[in-house]
């Protein structure tokens, strides 16, 4: 549980929300001599089991993730969709995917603690520093709009079990008959779109 005197001591989040998704953006000063450091511990991320396998981002909620290197790889940007709000994303990614995934590129940047994103700390209280030095370097976003209301992935998971049910349904030749009841009008007009 976090005390009173951390939680007035937090860094005020940034992200904007849209829907179901929050955004969370980073941009930073590339360390010199640290290009491809950076562009290696990133393309790494690919392979590394915690953030290749599909359903550790599920647990953590992440839809999205985005790391670009610009400038002649001097800068990087790093933006993350996710549910939740940010603490609790954070705590999730901590927990599930491992303070070293983040550190792993982080540490390329000017300005990264010398003691890592926990400042040394241990528990909540490593943890609160982490989100605070990250809050502290998130770049402000202006726009955030999706074009399709989004949704979270277990409504996402359920719309795709219900298609799947529907079809089911549809190929049945038993169900001829039942398909007929003109309360069933609208919706296999929808599904003959």
């Amino acid at each position: 549980m976090t005390d009173k005197a951390t939680i007035e001591a937090r860094v005020p989040r940034k992200g904007l929300q849209s829907g179901a998704l929050r955004e969370y953006t980073i941009v930073g000063k590339v360390k010199p001599g640290h290009e491809k450091a950076v562009r290696d511990a990133l393309t790494s991320h690919l392979t590394d089991p915690r953030r290749a396998d599909v359903e550790i981002l599920k647990k953590v909620g992440i839809h999205t993730a985005l790391h670009a290197l610009f400038d002649n790889d001097t800068r990087l940007v790093a933006t993350v969709w996710f549910e939740n709000d940010f603490d609790k994303y954070f705590d999730d990614v901590m927990t599930i995917i491992g303070v070293d995934l983040y550190e792993s590129w982080l540490q390329h940047l000017e300005g990264f603690p010398e003691k890592g994103l926990l400042g040394g700390l241990s528990g909540q209280a490593g943890i609160e520093f982490g989100k605070n030095w990250l809050a502290q370097n998130e770049a402000e976003v202006l726009s955030f709009r999706l074009s399709f209301p989004p949704m979270t992935i277990a409504e996402q998971e359920k719309t795709q079990r219900l298609v799947k049910a529907f079809q089911k349904v549809l190929d049945h030749p038993d169900a001829e008959q039942a398909l007929k009841h003109p309360a069933l009008k609208p919706l296999l007009e929808e599904a003959a779109d």
